[in-house]
């Protein structure tokens, strides 16, 4: 059976709606109905036994959920929608709530992506403006209602957006003015005093402590509008099925919102303290596997210097093992090589690589623009063997590359 009062579908033989509440005409049966009979047909009725065939009550004014039956019902669809045809306000602020909802979800996703993120922050400006007109319309539809708490509530959500608006264009304004005044409080031209960049400093530590408050109330107040508007949007459904609404406001969305908020800021701080410490070392790796290029780059020039020294002896080997000169074959030389001039060894890390005197210094670029060396010995002895070591000169042994 059809409940008369919400439309929703309830057990047969049920006094009461499981949905709403509301008390149940009870259902007469066919053959009576037909009958044209009522008082002696409601006795014989009732003496029958037969279960589920009850006489129909006649409907009070003002009793909520008793209607006459007359044989037939509308759905639930329809019967909503009969009740937004009677109220289109209502109709047209679920409609914007849900639209509204839909905004939300699409710039969330946007503001999280790094390349189309500015245009996730122009969404959340236009929903704010809707917000404005949407919510003067749901209070005046809650006041209609004569439920001045959820007016209450559409109140203060309004007043929350209004403030997220103005912190949201304000915003742009403040990183402006940071950057102003940080370059006054530099003074490159030394036109100020100290007195005076003291004085501009503390109120730009000020307006930064301020804007940082202003961040974190913005935070939660979006948050709690966010998980608010689901709870008007259900009672605006409430009241489109013509279902009373409590007297009070459910508190559970304050809870909701300091929880979620809590717990986004704590998630907040442990990336940013994972990230502090992972950063840097993964800087750190990435720079010390390119720089390990440049040190591959010097294993052949190596294994050159090495030939020449056992060709022409250690004595010799700063004359001869050098950039530009190679093994003279004709003088019973080993064929080493070192012609190559010191630009030839360039690759996507390595500059260049130079040889002087058996002294191979390397040089690459592994973070930006700025060169890293290291600078090899070697270390000869009169049978020939070549050991090799890393100068302190190298820049790669301060900056921990090599």
């Amino acid at each position: 059976m059809i409940c008369g009062n919400c439309g929703a579908q309830v057990p047969d033989n049920t006094n009461f709606c499981t949905h709403c509440g509301a008390r149940l005409a009870p259902v007469a049966s066919q053959d009576h109905e037909n009958s044209g009979s009522s008082q002696d047909d409601q006795t014989s009725l009732s003496q029958s036994g037969h279960q589920g065939q009850y006489p129909q009550s006649q409907s009070q004014p003002g009793q909520q959920g008793q209607y006459p039956l007359s044989g037939s019902y509308q759905s639930q669809p329809a019967f909503r929608q009969t009740r937004a045809a009677q109220d289109p306000e209502l109709t047209g602020c679920i409609n914007s709530l849900n639209t509204m909802n839909v905004l939300q979800i699409i710039t969330l996703v946007l503001m999280f992506l790094p390349v189309v993120n500015m245009a996730g922050f122009v969404m959340l400006l236009v929903i704010l403006v809707m917000s404005l007109s949407l919510t003067s319309r749901v209070r005046n539809v809650f006041e209609r209602a004569g439920n001045q708490a959820y007016a209450d509530l559409v109140a203060r959500i309004r007043g929350m957006c209004k403030f997220i608006l103005g912190y949201s264009v304000g915003s742009f304004i403040f990183v402006f003015a940071m950057m102003v005044m940080s370059a006054a409080v530099s003074d490159p031209a030394g036109l100020m005093e100290d007195s005076q960049q003291t004085v501009m400093a503390i109120a730009v530590l000020g307006l930064f402590a301020l804007f940082v408050v202003a961040s974190v109330y913005a935070f939660f107040a979006e948050i709690y509008c966010f998980i608010r508007l689901y709870h008007v949007r259900g009672a605006l459904l409430q009241l489109s099925a013509g279902n009373a609404l409590p007297a009070q406001v459910p508190s559970s969305g304050c809870l909701i919102a300091a929880i979620i908020g809590v717990v986004l800021l704590a998630l907040v701080a442990v990336v940013g303290i994972v990230a502090s410490i992972m950063l840097p070392a993964y800087a750190k790796y990435q720079a010390r596997a390119k720089f390990a290029e440049v040190v591959s780059a010097t294993y052949p020039l190596k294994q050159q210097v090495e030939l020449c020294i056992f060709d022409v002896g250690p004595e010799e080997a700063a004359t001869y093992c050098s950039t530009g000169k190679k093994a003279n074959v004709s003088l019973g030389q080993r064929g080493w090589d070192l012609s190559k001039p010191a630009g030839a060894y360039a690759t996507k890390y390595v500059s260049s690589i130079t040889v002087d005197g058996g002294v191979i210094t390397a040089t690459g670029h592994v973070v930006g623009n700025i060169p890293e060396t290291i600078v090899l010995v070697p270390q000869a002895d009169n049978s020939g063997h070549v050991d090799w070591t890393v100068s302190p000169q190298s820049s790669c042994i301060r900056n921990d590359l090599c």
